[in-house]
């Protein structure tokens, strides 16, 4: 069975898939699917989510016709279909078993939680107290947020912010996992308001944003990664029209992207 999150109704969260895990019970499945549950039935949780506003220095207007992207709520369904995607597949091919993957995607769904409490953060401004006070706000609201989990799932879900929507991402191969997940979203955004092109947010900034800080990383990711590979390549026409806009547009840009780096990020994923 295949979690399905959606952002607009109240379907049942469970619905079958041809290509997705077990079906059996597990430990971490019942988390996941308590924890979707949150997410649907806590009306405070959910409304703070939607309040929390991502790429909030963009906006050119106090009044913004939001995409999905662009609150918590929406980010994290985002994420965690992203997920989904991606971590059915690394199962079968044997990178993560059953409960890895269902931690994974328990992470897609609360890795940015602590924000309610600081905002969104940009990339490049973000530090170690930021992160401090994210971990802090999700410890010490963890029971308000999700009342229904027993005292054992609330320790549970502690560790799974901790140690992959927050971990190490040099030493765990989880949250370096995540990580990569993350920043297919980021790039997905970026693409995403590039084909719109919204009057009230500044996308040729994000677009410039996104290019800058991702591409060091999606110089190394898509060597490790399918996931990774399969999301450029998916997204390879949208890129190169956007690094044709970044050289015509430099000057005008906050941030300058390496478009010598993305092209051979490009040339990677045939």
């Amino acid at each position: 069975m295949t979690e399905q999150l959606n952002l607009h109704s109240q379907p049942t969260v469970l619905q079958s898939s041809p290509i997705t895990l077990p079906p059996r019970p597990t430990e971490k499945r019942d988390l996941l699917i308590s924890v979707i549950r949150s997410l649907r039935e806590n009306t405070e949780l959910r409304e703070s989510m939607k309040n929390t506003l991502r790429w909030e220095r963009f906006f050119l207007e106090d009044s913004v016709d939001l995409t999905e992207d662009m609150q918590g709520l929406g980010h994290a369904i985002n994420t965690y279909r992203t997920t989904v995607r991606a971590t059915e597949k690394e199962y079968i091919e044997g990178l993560f078993d059953t409960e890895q993957v269902a931690e994974l995607r328990i992470a897609a769904i609360i890795h940015d939680i602590g924000e309610i409490g600081v905002g969104d953060i940009t990339y490049s401004l973000k530090n170690a107290t930021h992160e401090s006070m994210e971990k802090e706000y999700f410890k010490s609201h963890i029971e308000r947020l999700f009342p229904d989990l027993s005292d054992a799932q609330r320790k549970d879900l502690l560790r799974i912010y901790l140690d992959i929507a927050q971990g190490d991402r040099e030493k765990d191969p989880q949250a370096r996992y995540f990580s990569m997940i993350e920043r297919i979203g980021y790039l997905e955004t970026a693409v995403d308001l590039f084909r719109k092109k919204p009057s009230d947010i500044d996308w040729r900034n994000i677009v410039g944003n996104v290019l800058f800080n991702q591409g060091k990383h999606f110089d190394y990711l898509v060597d490790d990664y399918r996931a990774a590979r399969e999301a450029i390549r998916s997204m390879k026409e949208d890129i190169e029209k956007m690094l044709k806009f970044v050289e015509r547009n430099m000057e005008h840009l906050e941030d300058s992207p390496d478009v010598g780096l993305w092209r051979s990020i490009l040339e990677k994923c045939p």
